[in-house]
């Protein structure tokens, strides 16, 4: 690595470490600095331009007119009734020996007939950071009619020098840091003196730990005797609470027991079943239609659900005949689906009371009947009791 800025015993500091070291500062573009008189032209005679003092930069290589000091540079003559427009460029030149100048010159275009047709000549602009040896910078453009030079036009960019930046950039800083010092008081002056509102009650104590927060009867912050422990209880629920025990609860209400006493009836001797007629008792209307049904020997299911079904029937007298007590299942059409429970007894036994059990779902507007039948070889009368439970379906 060259140590630029060190002593190392011989002089060894070159144009190009300058070059690269004004580069880093203000980039490697070419650049008028905004200084003295920046390079000004005007014309001190017929054809003769005068560049006023000034600095500039060209890709790091420094090249100035000093202080009170000028440079004239003679235009090519125009020739009547042509046009032409040229460029005044500061020429930058690295000689085959290493010597280096900056020369301002004139770079004279072709003529044209007309001064739209005119356009301006070519510049060399060779890469100096790529070691180019020649690269011309546009100062002005002028513009010939005729044998008439007309007034320069300004084509170079200019740039702030290091001080003056620094001065713009401390200006940037200093108003920037006075926006925000006024931003800063404005909401320190407008901010609220003493909290007020819900959030008084806490303002200087904690909290009773782990409990659900609720706002008391004054609107403040309080706690609430629902443990955080209690409150995890909600945790997972995909719906309303009360929904849900809604739900609940018109299920439970459907749950029944039912209770009726079957009038006596007479059966035949032949072995055959017949309906155990039931009254309405103290049956629940909502059992079933009980205005119709239940005095027609059934009861109806008023909903898809599960049957628990006890019957308890009471022959008039024990006989010798076989005695049987159904509890069957029947759809809406009367048209027999299935049998809850049975009991049949053989006549050897003389069973007086036969009780028959069963269990089976029903759908709404399935039927519910107690069939009894005997074989005694004579006409008896019987009675009994049925109890039905009922678990709807959710």
């Amino acid at each position: 690595m060259n140590l630029v800025t060190g002593y190392r015993g011989t002089k060894h500091v070159t144009s190009a470490d300058m070059a690269a070291f004004n580069r880093v500062i203000f980039g490697d573009g070419d650049y008028v600095i905004q200084t003295g008189d920046c390079l000004a032209a005007s014309y001190s005679d017929t054809n003769i331009l005068r560049i006023s003092d000034g600095e500039m930069l060209i890709q790091g290589h420094h090249a100035r007119i000093e202080v009170g000091d000028y440079v004239e540079v003679t235009l090519t003559d125009g020739t009547s009734g042509t046009y032409r427009k040229d460029y005044i460029v500061a020429e930058y030149v690295k000689a085959s020996d290493g010597t280096e100048s900056v020369t301002i010159k004139d770079i004279v275009g072709e003529e044209a007939s007309s001064a739209s047709a005119a356009t301006l000549p070519t510049l060399t602009m060779e890469d100096l950071t790529q070691y180019g040896d020649t690269r011309q910078v546009a100062l002005y453009t002028v513009t010939f009619s005729g044998l008439s030079a007309g007034d320069p036009v300004q084509v170079f960019s200019t740039v702030k020098d290091l001080q003056t930046q620094i001065g713009d950039v401390n200006d940037t800083l200093t108003t920037k840091i006075n926006s925000v010092n006024t931003s800063l008081t404005t909401l320190i002056n407008a901010k609220q003196a003493t909290i007020t509102g819900a959030a008084t009650t806490v303002t200087t104590s904690n909290l009773t730990a782990s409990r659900a927060l609720v706002s008391n009867s004054s609107g403040k912050i309080a706690v609430s005797s629902a443990t955080l422990t209690e409150l995890s209880y909600l945790s997972g629920l995909t719906g309303k609470v009360q929904t849900q025990l809604d739900k609940f609860t018109t299920w439970a209400n459907k749950i029944g027991r039912y209770y009726d006493t079957a009038s006596a009836v007479s059966l035949a001797s032949s072995w055959s079943y017949s309906y155990l007629k039931l009254v309405n008792g103290t049956l629940s209307a909502s059992g079933g239609n009980t205005s119709s049904t239940v005095s027609g020997g059934y009861w109806i299911a008023p909903f898809s659900c599960f049957v628990v079904a006890v019957a308890l029937v009471t022959f008039s007298a024990s006989s010798s005949g076989s005695r049987a007590v159904r509890l069957a299942r029947l759809d809406s059409s009367d048209n027999a689906t299935g049998t809850l429970g049975e009991v049949k007894i053989p006549g050897i036994n003389h069973e007086q009371q036969i009780s028959v059990s069963g269990a089976e779902s029903m759908s709404s507007g399935d039927k519910l009947a107690i069939r009894v039948a005997q074989d005694s070889g004579k006409s008896l009368t019987v009675s009994g009791t049925i109890r039905i439970l009922i678990i709807p379906n959710l």
